[in-house]
């Protein structure tokens, strides 16, 4: 079985503040990132001692180059780099048979989620679904019939995610909130990689004996909507094919299935970026 990894940092062990995240110059951040390769490898190793004959780890935080390739586990397959088509998901397709979210966190305005986010400070709504960016992704698994096996982060983005896709899901959370700027540990991150290892594995088993949850499928049309946190991201976004522009920060599309929707979102994060430079 292969087993595709998507990685962000907000929801390591030990990971609490935007200044963990952003600066490659800081040595906050580069303690994170190595904080990040540690849990990546748990997860593989987890993975590979379950039966999984290939493991994919897609690198999904800010420049998306945040694992340490010369620390990463050898068995694992690396993709990095800041622009790429499928974002937190790239590379992703129909041949896996599962997925595992490692260091995801909990959606915008999500009171106890720390670092609480939805990519660029969106609010995002499918069908009227709240979406995390866990959520999102995991639609985009869906449409490929994978499921997802294992969530780790703290406790809000857990029991969101198992709201949004079953209760069975998997899950290792290493961090309670408090406020978004500040978490109480639930582990050291000894034990956090321990936990992942332990339950990647179980999450592998899962899916090779047809106990995972149930994939994530949207029913079509797609309506997404987007609440933009600045009125000029949603004026560079209104000149997409098929806005509807409903106020001044929220736009609106339909969409036949939810690859179309997951591109524009991309595309629509872009335009955020380069606008607000």
């Amino acid at each position: 079985m292969k087993v595709y990894i998507s990685c962000d940092l907000d929801g390591v062990c030990g990971v609490v503040d935007r200044d963990q995240l952003f600066d490659s110059a800081s040595p906050d951040y580069r303690h994170a990132c190595r904080l990040l390769t540690a849990e990546v490898n748990a997860a593989v190793s987890g993975a590979i001692s379950a039966g999984a004959i290939e493991v994919v780890v897609n690198d999904g935080h800010y420049q998306m180059r945040n694992l340490i390739p010369d620390e990463l586990h050898p068995r694992a397959h690396l993709i990095a780099g800041r622009f790429k088509p499928g974002f937190m998901v790239e590379g992703l397709d129909d041949s896996f048979g599962t997925c595992l979210f490692i260091g995801y966190h909990a959606a915008v305005g999500v009171a106890d989620g720390t670092l609480n986010h939805t990519y660029h400070a969106f609010d995002l709504r499918l069908n009227d679904l709240v979406c995390s960016e866990g959520t999102i992704n995991a639609a985009v698994a869906g449409h490929y019939g994978v499921p997802i096996g294992l969530v780790t982060g703290d406790t809000a983005t857990i029991s969101t995610l198992r709201k949004q896709l079953g209760e069975q899901l998997r899950g290792v959370a290493v961090k309670e909130g408090i406020t978004r700027l500040a978490a109480r540990h639930l582990m050291s991150v000894t034990e956090a990689r321990e936990a992942i290892e332990h339950e990647a594995a179980a999450a592998v088993r899962d899916a090779i004996e047809g106990k995972a949850p149930a994939p994530l499928r949207l029913q079509t049309p797609i309506t997404m909507r987007v609440t933009f946190k600045e009125t000029l991201y949603a004026d560079a976004s209104a000149m997409l094919p098929g806005a509807e522009r409903l106020d001044g920060r929220t736009l609106q599309w339909r969409f036949d299935d939810i690859l179309q929707a997951y591109r524009t979102f991309v595309v629509t994060y872009y335009l955020s970026q380069g606008v607000g430079n």
